[in-house]
Formats: structure tokens, sequence, C-alpha cells
């Protein structure tokens, strides 16, 4: 299926869907993507269309990195099918042959 029709919301703001479209067709020619944007812009919703259209077209599992604490509340409040993983207590240190100890 096309981007496009993973996107969460049934309208879409200016250049949301040419930035979407653009994602989908360098998708194979870069292993990252950074998305800058002013407030307003839609990001999340972009972030999310993505994200799914990498899951279930590309079968693969996406990260969504944000910077504070609202806008991960922001995240699992407007979308349902978000996963949140926060806390460094909550990972193992890759560097403990044991696997007892935690980032923190």
């Amino acid at each position: 299926m096309n981007i496009l029709s993973y996107f969460p919301y049934p309208r879409f703001r200016p250049h949301q869907k040419r930035v979407l479209l653009e994602l989908e067709q360098w998708w194979d020619s870069f292993l990252y993507f950074a998305l800058e944007a002013p407030t307003g812009f839609g990001k999340s919703a972009e972030a999310i269309a993505l994200a799914r259209w990498i899951r279930r077209e590309e079968d693969e599992y996406t990260h969504i990195v944000v910077n504070d604490i609202y806008l991960q509340e922001q995240y699992t409040n407007d979308f349902k099918d978000i996963v949140l993983v926060k806390g460094r207590g909550n990972f193992k240190c890759p560097y403990d042959p044991l696997g007892d100890v935690t980032c923190a």
C-alpha cells in the first residue's frame, strides 16, 4: 500500500503529502531520516505514518525519538498503537556478562 494510506488523519496539512511521498521514494537510498519542520507542520503525524508503513510494508520496527516527556505523552495519547519505552533502568547493560546490570 501507498505510504499515504497510513496517515492517521483524514486530511493533510500543507506539504505533508509531498514529504511522505519523498520519504517513500528515497527509502532504500538512506540509512536514517530526520525531519525538521516548524511547529504546526504535523511532524508527529508524519512520523506515525512512516512508522506504520515501515512496520507493515517493510516488516521492520521503528523508533520515534523525542526530547521531552510532554511529546511522549502526546504520542501515547494520540496514537494507541505506540509502545512507550523510557528510563535507563528498563534496559540491560550490553557490557554486563551476567545480564544483571541495567543502564541506570
